[in-house]
């Protein structure tokens, strides 16, 4: 037991003695950051400059435009140094220098490089020429059948052509006598107007001389009348009335058989405007046609051009 408590004695004065040595190391290192913090607290205060301190080291522009110009000199300088060096190693270039030979080596490096990638660039242009070449066979071929397609429908169309020609001469060839027969209709019908207008001139002449001669009968029947009535009585008074009776008779048949020849002259009249105006329309309607089958083999002729 009392070993021990050496022992442990031993220990305690041995962790006692550390912890002061510890102890000792922490305010020094306490110490030195404290200088540390001093320092850089100095080197704060010196780096940032008061007016004054700025105020001094202010430049005046052309020393500052000097300085410039100093720099680019100084620039172009070190590269004609460079150039010069590059010059003179050229110049002292000999094979059996150690340069010559690094110099060679690399050339002889490029050059396999360049022979490979040659080989490279041929051997891809083959390949790209031989595809082109079996695409553009390709599109030949293609065009080829294009062309007989083509071929076949421009027999096709030509053959509808012609007999579209054929059909527009027969369409003329009918055109012509159908304004043939217009042209005589309208003859015959400005002859048979001029023989009407010559037929009612003369009627109305004849009735403008009859309606006199009509008065003068119905006047002198009237006289008659009753002359007989005076000398015979009432037989010759009734006679007179019969006379007078079948004048006015006549008369009224007569102008009832002129407005029944008017009637049929306007009749006529109609029915030949009728007729012509059936004929107009069926010309327009032929000229119509015609236009539209012109036009279509226009448009044909226009798509087998363009084709």
């Amino acid at each position: 037991l009392l070993e021990e408590l050496q022992l442990v004695r031993q220990q305690y004065a041995e962790s006692q003695r550390r912890e002061r040595i510890l102890v000792r190391r922490l305010a020094n290192k306490e110490q030195e950051m404290q200088d540390y913090v001093t320092q850089i607290s100095e080197l704060k205060s010196a780096q940032a400059p008061g007016p004054s301190a700025l105020k001094n080291a202010l430049l005046d522009p052309a020393v500052n435009l000097l300085f410039q110009k100093l720099k680019t000199e100084l620039v172009q300088t070190r590269a004609r140094l460079e150039e010069t060096q590059n010059e003179l190693s050229a110049w002292k270039f000999t094979p059996d220098s150690n340069t010559g030979k690094r110099l060679m080596a690399k050339c002889r490096l490029l050059y396999q490089e360049n022979e490979e990638l040659g080989k490279m660039t041929s051997n891809g242009r083959l390949a790209k020429l031989e595809s082109d070449l079996a695409l553009q066979r390709n599109i030949g071929e293609e065009l080829k059948k294009t062309q007989l397609d083509l071929d076949e429908v421009l027999m096709e169309l030509e053959e509808d052509l012609e007999g579209m020609q054929n059909t527009i001469v027969l369409m003329q060839r009918e055109l012509q006598g159908a304004n043939e027969k217009i042209a005589s209709l309208e003859r015959e019908n400005g002859e048979l107007r001029c023989k009407n207008v010559n037929g009612c001139e003369m009627d109305v002449n004849c009735g403008s001389a009859r309606t006199p001669s009509r008065d003068n009968c119905l006047n002198n029947g009237e006289a008659d009348g009753n002359d007989g009535g005076q000398d015979e009585g009432g037989g010759g008074g009734s006679n007179g009335a019969d006379t007078t009776m079948d004048g006015g008779e006549n008369a009224c048949s007569k102008s009832k058989k002129r407005t029944y020849d008017e009637s049929d002259s306007s009749e006529f009249n109609t029915c030949s405007k009728t007729r012509r105006s059936s004929l107009v329309n069926q010309q327009q309607e032929d000229e119509e046609s015609i236009k539209v089958q012109n036009f279509t083999a226009l448009t044909q002729n226009g798509t087998l051009s363009k084709t």
